[in-house]
């Protein structure tokens, strides 16, 4: 099994992350950080993340991916969090 990630995405370092929100290792199928969680699923080939408690200034852009190799290499995909509240 791959690592998992989300994170704040790190600008102009040439590194995915400039801290990781929350991560698994290879063996964890599932990880918890503050409000922030990963579930990966080996059958479905997939992860989730999920977010609790958000307030507005949870906005932004963040990024998952799984790392495929030795550092920095991975998979990735940039995500934007809009908060409407109401």
């Amino acid at each position: 099994m791959l690592s998992k990630f989300w994170c704040k995405p790190s600008t102009g370092t040439g590194v995915a992350c400039a801290a990781y929100t929350v991560s698994t290792s290879k063996l964890q199928r599932e990880a918890r950080q503050g409000p922030f969680s990963i579930l990966a699923s080996c059958v479905r080939r997939a992860f989730r993340v999920a977010m609790g408690r958000l307030v507005k200034e949870d906005e932004g852009m963040f990024r998952c991916g799984m790392q495929k190799g030795f550092f920095p290499l991975h998979w990735s995909a940039d995500v934007e969090v809009i908060i409407i509240l109401g």
